[in-house]
């Protein structure tokens, strides 16, 4: 015949994995470089963060690029502003208690009154603040916003332990306040400052 077949497959980026995965700097398929890696690689075990930036740190260390990059949304961190908003709403629904144990026993309807129209003032101001945030963030205005996001993320799960212990404990309504001092006005400032840099400044997230 003259030549022999070799049974096989061409090399296909998407596929093969390089010869040597642990250098980035020798073009595929003998390193990493140049190679395309997938969102579930760069998020396989993991539970917690900025998603979205994990995936970039993925491919700028092997010197590669993600599959679906531009064209495919990453996931949104975690925890959102939605998780600490369930957990605000599930004190709004049994508010009473906390509006109680914020004053004690042997207090007068009056102060009852006052207390809880204090509460109502806080968990409506806490939720206006996080549906302000959800909006933007579900919009697309500040999805790839690695840096904003991740310190979201930490701020957010602050809030929700914040929260999860005040409803546990049936404590204070008054607390509430605090939260949104501690949480909820840095993310909001946060959150303003992403969208400030992505219209005013023309910065891109990207």
């Amino acid at each position: 015949m003259g030549y022999h077949w070799r049974p096989g497959l061409p090399e296909d980026r998407l596929m093969d994995p390089p010869f040597f995965p642990m250098v980035n700097n020798w073009p595929y398929p003998y390193g990493t470089k140049g190679s395309w890696v997938s969102p579930e690689a760069a998020l396989r075990h993991k539970w917690f963060g900025n998603f979205a930036g994990k995936m970039k740190e993925y491919a700028r260390e092997r010197n590669a690029h993600m599959i679906g990059e531009g064209v495919v949304a990453p996931p949104p961190c975690t925890p959102q502003p939605i998780c600490q908003m369930l957990e605000v709403l599930t004190v709004a629904m049994d508010r009473r208690g906390h509006v109680v144990a914020s004053l004690g026993s042997g207090h007068s309807q009056a102060e009852y009154d006052e207390a809880d129209a204090s509460c109502v003032s806080a968990l409506s101001v806490s939720g206006a603040v996080l549906v302000a945030q959800l909006s933007s963030l579900l919009a697309g205005y500040t999805f790839y916003a690695s840096v904003a996001n991740t310190v979201h993320c930490w701020l957010h799960a602050a809030g929700c332990v914040g929260v999860v212990t005040l409803g546990v404990s049936v404590g204070d309504c008054g607390y509430v306040w605090y939260l949104l001092a501690a949480v909820g006005v840095p993310t909001l400032l946060l959150e303003a400052g992403s969208l400030a840099g992505l219209f005013w400044l023309r910065r891109s997230a990207f």
